[in-house]
C-alpha cells in the first residue's frame, strides 16, 4: 500500500483518515489558510471557493479537511476524487 503524504509537512500515513485527522489537528486549528497564510471566519468556505476555481493547493487541503456536516456531500466527494487524482499524478 502506498503512503499518503501530508501536503504541508513530512507526515505520512497509509490511512486516509489518519492523514485527515493530522491535517485538522496540526495545520488547521486556528482558521488560518495554510496556502494563503490569512485568517478567515470560514476557512472551509474559503478553501472550497478557491478549490472550485481550480487552485490545486486549496483543492488538496479542502479534500483532506472538509467536514460533511458543514458542506454539501457532493462537494466533499468531488474534492476527495480530485485529491485522489492529484495524489496519483504526484505519486
Amino acid at each position: 500500500m502506498e503512503m499518503l503524504k501530508c501536503p504541508l509537512c513530512d507526515f505520512q500515513s497509509k490511512m486516509l483518515n489518519s492523514l485527515k485527522k493530522h491535517m485538522r489537528t496540526q495545520h488547521l486549528w486556528d482558521d488560518t489558510c495554510p496556502v494563503c497564510r490569512k485568517k478567515f471566519k470560514s476557512l472551509n468556505s474559503h478553501l472550497w471557493n478557491k478549490a472550485k476555481r481550480g487552485c490545486r493547493e486549496h483543492m488538496v487541503i479542502y479534500a483532506l479537511t472538509a467536514n460533511g456536516r458543514n458542506n454539501k456531500a457532493n462537494e466533499v466527494k468531488k474534492a476527495s476524487r480530485d485529491y485522489a487524482e492529484v495524489v496519483l499524478e504526484v505519486g
